[in-house]
């Protein structure tokens, strides 16, 4: 059983362009976490991203060119979620062509990586150079500027290699995080560095600035030599291997030359108003949000319990098939996945939830495999005038990754190895780890990452919607929704409301504190489901995302998190 760790919190930038007349405003004169607006914006959890965002904007940027920058700044504002030693998914839209492509630039295992490498180690999959997997982040954002960047590319690293010499501001969420690890930065050298006021010894405090000279220097020869400079032999990639191996690592050199992003596809599935829910293929987890509204599409939601009860039955049989899911083409992989998309499947299913209770013994739901219990992210949403549209979810997997920095490059490397499974053990409930995660060389580790678009008859962006939250991620996306489309609340609402989390295993229903106690009650002496209340934020996904209704732009954060939005007018 893995040891638990904290989430992650969420970056959600959304971006609308337009040509004319850009004027800032600042949320933090707002009362609320809500602006409503017609042309164009910027949402960050980092402090300083919107504004540099602005920027490429003010330069003739298109959308790409600004996802580029602020994906880059958000590694720096927020260093303990993301960074380009991580990696991402990202989903783009064309409106012109209707099609949706998906770019997988997630991290992978290393060629020297075995299946049984943390047999009895496991804390190596968790901190240290053995719990590294080969970062995507350069090479995705590179790929994606190739294919749809308008300005040079050293011009959208500018902004962020400034905002590296001149220091980050520490934000009240990093504030927390600094105070929640500040023993563990202080006895790692390498964050110790940085993140350690030599004045004080203690981490810096809120509104001071952190400053990252390395990195500044690492992207510098990034904006003026691309992404070959880590991925082509260059110097980057052989100082960072160094200093992985100094920490004990298995990357090598050949791993990152041999690194490879994918374009696919993305999953679709019919939803309220005859409008498309487009999701993210495997190694994300978006074929479980599909499902879920498949299971639920034969029946007429509302805010009771009865309806309540249908979907919590609806999580607990979907994360019994996420547990058959993995980074494979095996048959049983492939035929899960047909399973998970076809609404024939789906109504065998839910021909199978009891309206009048629920199973507290997992078999009934037919798990085959553990459910794995991966980390947080940071997510990004973009929305150009033309109807085109970028959905990116980001990440290093634990806080501060695999908890060390390379120093030769100022890189904070990921700990993505640990969202692998490992054989031989049951876990707590009885279960075997799924061989469809275990760890393969060049294999990407399964994810809860889940960028997501839903789009109207017409072909216009309705939702883009993403979280962070690890497991809890496709249910937060999926209460998102569910309270904008069918419950006809406000975004802002709509992502605050208190949610409700099933994941089969553990068997209870998870539920925030302010939740209908009504609904709450019924739900445990009606239908029998185990109750385990949640007073903490964070335990629940933050989500953050944009709606258009009647031409009107809607964008919001997660209270559960925070965030910033500047509009331009």
């Amino acid at each position: 059983m893995k040891t638990p760790v904290p989430k992650k919190f969420i970056i959600t930038v959304i971006l609308l362009l337009c040509s004319t007349n850009f004027r800032t405003i600042d949320a933090s004169a707002f009362p609320s976490n809500i602006l409503t607006f017609y042309k164009a914006a910027i949402v960050t959890n980092g402090l300083e991203c919107a504004s540099l965002g602005k920027k490429i904007f003010d330069l003739g940027g298109n959308v790409a060119d600004v996802a580029v920058t602020v994906v880059l700044c958000e590694g720096v504002a927020n260093p303990q979620s993301s960074g380009i030693g991580g990696g991402f998914l990202l989903s783009y839209y064309s409106k012109s062509e209707g099609i949706v492509r998906t770019l997988n630039a997630r991290e992978t295992a290393p060629a020297a990586a075995t299946t049984d490498m943390y047999i009895g180690k496991p804390n190596l999959s968790v901190s240290g150079g053995k719990a590294v997997a080969v970062p995507g982040e350069i090479k995705g954002l590179w790929e994606l500027h190739q294919k749809f960047g308008s300005l040079e590319w050293k011009t959208l690293l500018q902004p962020v290699i400034e905002l590296c010499k001149e220091g980050q501001v520490v934000s009240n969420y990093l504030r927390n995080v600094f105070g929640r690890y500040e023993d563990r930065i202080f006895n790692e050298p390498s964050l110790k560095e940085i993140f350690i006021d030599p004045s004080t010894n203690h981490t810096y405090k809120l509104g001071e600035k952190v400053k990252r000279l390395k990195l500044a220097e690492t992207l510098e020869s990034i904006a003026e030599k691309g992404a070959n400079v880590i991925y082509g032999g260059g110097e980057i990639g052989r100082k960072l291997i160094e200093d992985v191996q100094k920490m004990n690592g298995i990357l090598t050199e050949e791993d990152l030359m041999s690194y490879k992003v994918k374009w696919s596809t993305s999953l679709t599935s019919k939803i309220i108003n005859n409008q498309t829910l487009h999701t993210f293929p495997i190694p994300s987890s978006g074929a479980i949000l599909n499902f879920i509204f498949n299971v639920l599409s034969n029946y007429k939601l509302s805010h009771d319990s009865l309806s309540y009860h249908r979907i919590i039955e609806a999580f607990k049989f979907a994360y019994a098939k996420r547990s058959y899911l993995g980074d494979e083409n095996s048959t049983e992989v492939l035929e899960m996945m047909e399973n998970l998309l076809s609404q024939n499947y789906a109504n065998e299913i839910s021909s199978m939830i009891n309206d009048t209770k629920t199973f507290n013994d997992p078999k009934y739901y037919k798990p085959f495999f553990e459910i794995i219990e991966d980390k947080g992210t940071t997510h990004m949403s973009i929305l150009a005038p033309n109807g085109d549209a970028i959905s990116v979810t980001s990440t290093i997997n634990y806080y501060f990754g695999a908890f060390f920095r390379s120093v030769q490059t100022g890189i904070i490397l990921n700990n993505e190895m640990d969202d692998f499974s490992t054989p031989g053990l049951l876990n707590i409930y009885g279960y075997l780890p799924s061989p469809t995660n275990f760890i393969k060389p060049g294999k990407h580790p399964q994810s809860s990452m889940t960028p997501t678009f839903i789009i109207d008859e017409k072909g216009n962006i309705r939702m883009i919607v993403g979280a962070s939250g690890g497991s809890r991620i496709p249910t937060g996306i999926f209460s998102t929704i569910f309270n904008h489309l069918y419950l006809k609340k406000s975004l802002k609402d709509a992502i605050g409301t208190r949610r409700l989390h099933h994941q089969l295993f553990p068997p209870q229903l998870q539920y925030e504190t302010g939740f209908d106690s009504e609904i709450i009650k019924e739900l445990n002496e009606k239908f029998g489901h185990l109750l385990l209340e949640n007073t903490q934020n964070d335990n629940f996904a933050a989500v953050t995302g944009i709606a258009i209704n009647n031409g009107k732009i809607e964008a919001s954060f997660d209270p559960r998190r925070g965030g910033s939005v500047k509009i331009f007018k």
